[in-house]
């Protein structure tokens, strides 16, 4: 098992699966925007692997940040959560097909009117 540590503190890292998706959804994450609030996603992983919520989670990031850390090690092992979750990479193909229908929908020419 994967484990981090933020702020003098170790933690036990948490699969990425369903229960971990809907856990990420309540503290405002969802797969949508994941990846563009990095930060709101490292402190909702630290309150799920914590199992203290939000309020500690922002505790431990500040203190750990006052105390000269990074997050390098926490994105890492988000990174390989994911990377390795079947059920993740799944939702991500599925998401993959259906941005790819779309683009291919918006591609595809329009019929010309041949009415006068």
């Amino acid at each position: 098992m994967r484990q981090f540590t933020i702020n003098g503190k170790t933690y036990n890292a948490v699969r990425f699966e369903i229960g971990t998706v809907c856990d990420l959804e309540d503290y405002g994450i969802s797969l949508d925007n994941m990846f563009e609030r990095s930060t709101s996603l490292i402190r909702a992983y630290i309150g799920i692997c914590s199992g203290r919520g939000k309020a500690y989670a922002n505790q431990e990031m500040q203190a750990h940040i006052i105390n000269g850390g990074n997050f390098d090690e926490i994105n890492e092992v988000i990174v390989k959560e994911i990377t390795e979750s079947d059920f993740f990479q799944k939702i991500l193909e599925r998401a993959q097909e259906t941005t790819t229908e779309e683009t291919t929908e918006e591609e595809k020419p329009k019929k010309k009117s041949t009415k006068a």
